[in-house]
């Protein structure tokens, strides 16, 4: 091509303007431009698309949330609808043959004496709590404190042998004092009147209490009911004191820390003779 300015050559298809004088080649100049017209329409068609994509995922994923708030509405709306039906269901001579199934149930395994297994299925009843089952409930409690409070006495009198070493008066009022409550328990059920018929099963547990404290602290009858009292006037001055704090002022010696500190003066022979007579003999025997 040459150039109509100043009759240079050049090549048109790669030249839009004259390298020499810097005349602008129209020819070239059309062609580039339409080239960035097409670039620029193709890149805007690709927007439009993305765009449309774009719009397609949202729409999608609006038609989602939809149909799994629906799903939710519906799940929702059955199990209300179940509740409501049950709930027409059960009426009062239906719950009050259920209560009466459940008691009969109960009432079968406490004849048995099993009362581990009773205390089992007592915690495992929602509706435990409720009056109706207090009898149950009061003689499966009173049972798990029982094996606990046993087992304690057990052990520590192994404990103490084994290691004979000094056993702090301290330390002996504190393992006493769970056998202690779990008596004084079943005494309040007693001194109640056994309102709701545990009479023979807290009789029972009463009745191995006393054993397992006189037997593992070498407490003659006389002893234990003498401590068991201490006990009982100690717990009794300790609810006044709570319910009548402000008639105590601060550093004053409380009548139940006295009752406290003359029971573990009274038990202070006992180490020496779980020494002199070890469990493990007393057991063979």
């Amino acid at each position: 091509m040459i150039c109509p300015n100043c009759s240079a050559e050049f090549d048109e298809t790669t030249i839009i303007v004259c390298p020499y004088c810097g005349y602008e080649y129209m020819p070239g100049a059309k062609k580039e431009h339409r080239k960035e017209i097409n670039q620029l329409k193709e890149k805007t068609q690709d927007m439009r698309n993305r765009s449309r994509k774009a719009e397609k995922a949202v729409k999608t994923s609006t038609n989602v949330l939809v149909k799994a708030a629906l799903l939710f509405l519906i799940v929702f709306l059955v199990v209300v609808a179940v509740a409501v039906v049950q709930k027409m269901m059960d009426t009062p001579e239906k719950r009050l043959e259920a209560q009466k199934d459940k008691l009969s149930e109960f009432e079968a395994i406490y004849q048995t004496g099993d009362y581990a297994k009773l205390w089992d299925e007592v915690t495992d009843y929602p509706e435990s709590y409720s009056p109706t089952y207090a009898k149950y409930y009061n003689v499966g409690k009173l049972y798990d404190d029982y094996v606990w409070a046993d087992q304690w006495n057990y052990t520590q009198a192994y404990f103490y042998i084994a290691l004979r070493d000094e056993y702090p008066l301290e330390e002996l009022y504190a393992d006493m004092s769970y056998s202690l409550k779990v008596l004084a328990t079943g005494l309040k059920y007693r001194d109640a009147g056994y309102v709701y018929g545990e009479q023979y099963g807290v009789d029972k547990m009463l009745g191995d209490m006393e054993t397992s404290v006189k037997f593992y602290y070498c407490l003659s009858d006389e002893e234990f009911d003498t401590l068991l009292n201490m006990y009982l006037e100690m717990k009794k001055a300790d609810e006044y004191e709570y319910d009548h704090e402000d008639e105590y002022p601060e550093g004053s010696q409380k009548e139940s820390e006295k009752i406290k500190r003359q029971m573990i003066e009274y038990v202070k022979d006992v180490p020496a003779r779980m020494l002199e007579h070890p469990v493990e003999e007393r057991i063979i025997e």
